[in-house]
């Protein structure tokens, strides 16, 4: 990556309009860092506050009396779970959406969506594969904004779902196996529904099937984060 001069850049990453300014993420190495590490916790925290994993031993009972037919099963006990449903559905798709993101950044490559009147060849690309930071993030598209490094042809989209969960190259640099991917596919289809509702279905063995196969990829993150912070060199990682 390339560094140009950012002694203007004195701000912190928190203070950093990212829709102005999306080179911030690019620029330094300790500006990469700080955004996947801030991604990555962001997810996790979202992720963990889903209302089963909160309720899980709750949760747990409740699908053992369903499934043993033994005892009878109260609205009131159910009807917390199938509300937080639809709200635990966007936490899921939000959480790896980002990490896909970090996964992405952290990996070399822009998790931002090229500007398609500027270099209309790179953003034709980049619907089909990652595209490394250097290609944009060089000396030649450098330039200051009240202060702030930015890149030309960086626009303040990042990719989409469409894009991170279902292009082959993507999913390779991404290294989600099969089994994540098909829930994330899943949870993203359900998610895209919520505009209309009619009613809220939730069937245990799946719930029990999706956060057994997520919960390791968010503690595989989580050990990416620890590496993080404790100042570890950034190298590219995968999803485990």
């Amino acid at each position: 990556m390339t560094k140009p001069s950012t002694e203007h850049q004195i701000v912190g990453m928190h203070d950093v309009d990212f829709d102005k300014y999306p080179g911030f993420c690019y620029n330094k190495e300790n500006n990469l860092k700080a955004v996947v590490g801030a991604l990555l916790k962001f997810s996790i925290s979202l992720y963990e506050e889903s209302y089963k994993l909160k309720n899980w031993d709750k949760f747990s009972d409740l699908a053992d009396k369903i499934w043993a037919e033994k005892e009878s099963v109260a609205d009131s006990e159910l009807k917390p779970f199938m509300v937080e449903q639809m709200i635990d559905l966007v936490r899921i798709i939000i959480a790896f959406e980002n990490i896909t993101k970090a996964v992405l950044l952290g990996g070399g490559f822009l998790m931002h969506i090229i500007d398609k009147e500027l270099f209309p060849d790179l953003h034709a690309s980049q619907k089909k594969e990652p595209i490394p930071l250097q290609v944009i993030c060089n000396q030649s598209n450098y330039f200051l904004s009240d202060g702030m490094v930015n890149f030309k042809g960086l626009t303040s989209q990042t990719l989409k779902n469409q894009t991170l969960f279902y292009k082959p190259k993507y999913i390779k640099v991404i290294g989600f196996p099969d089994d994540v991917l098909e829930i994330l596919r899943t949870v993203n289809k359900e998610r895209n529904q919520l505009h209309l509702i009619i009613k809220s279905e939730m069937v245990f063995s799946q719930e029990f099937k999706r956060y057994g196969i997520l919960n390791p990829q968010i503690n595989h993150m989580k050990s990416v984060m620890d590496s993080l912070d404790n100042d570890n060199e950034l190298s590219i990682f995968h999803a485990k």
